[in-house]
């Protein structure tokens, strides 16, 4: 059995323990790997820490009400990984939303959920998506091309730095 897999089924933690568990643990040993243009990008503990905690920090920054609802609205990526994260570390719901959803689930969503943000990554129809995202929900693209949304991820995590915490 892997380290990852030692604990009882009785033994419970929250998703931000195990985070806190791995992060102080084994900060060097590889937890996500993200191909890119034929490319891997391998992101250690410490890269995802760094990053989830750049990414809450420019959350944080923008003043939502304590317990909004954020929304992420890609394929499977490390992003959509760091921004769940990020959006727990901030003090704020993660509002996951299928990558295959449509305009009116999209509209849906966001509606009821009062989303006040949202993560967009990539998708197959990714204009129509993003245009049943309404104006009142701030936006921000993942690292990808042809994102066209209200910031991108590296100006969104632009003004936020935390010491000894890599970028890849």
């Amino acid at each position: 059995m892997s380290e990852a897999h030692t604990y009882q089924y009785g033994d419970f933690c929250s998703v931000l323990e195990q985070f806190y568990k791995w992060e102080s643990s084994t900060p060097e040993r590889a937890f996500l790997h993200q191909p890119v243009n034929g490319q891997i990008t391998t992101y250690s503990w410490a890269d995802f820490a760094g990053l989830a905690r750049r990414l809450a920090q420019s959350i944080v920054q923008m003043q939502l009400e304590e317990g909004s609802r954020i929304a992420i609205l890609a394929k499977n990526s490390a992003e959509w990984f760091i921004s769940d994260l990020a959006i727990m570390l901030s003090g704020h719901i993660s509002v996951p939303i299928f990558a295959t959803a449509g305009k009116k689930t999209i509209e849906y969503v966001c509606q009821h959920a009062d989303v006040k943000l949202m993560f967009v990554g990539k998708l197959d129809d990714t204009e129509n998506q993003v245009a049943a995202i309404p104006s009142s929900v701030k936006t921000v693209a993942f690292p990808y091309p042809n994102i066209s949304v209200d910031m991108q991820w590296q100006d969104f995590l632009a003004d936020t730095q935390f010491e000894g915490s890599p970028t890849p």
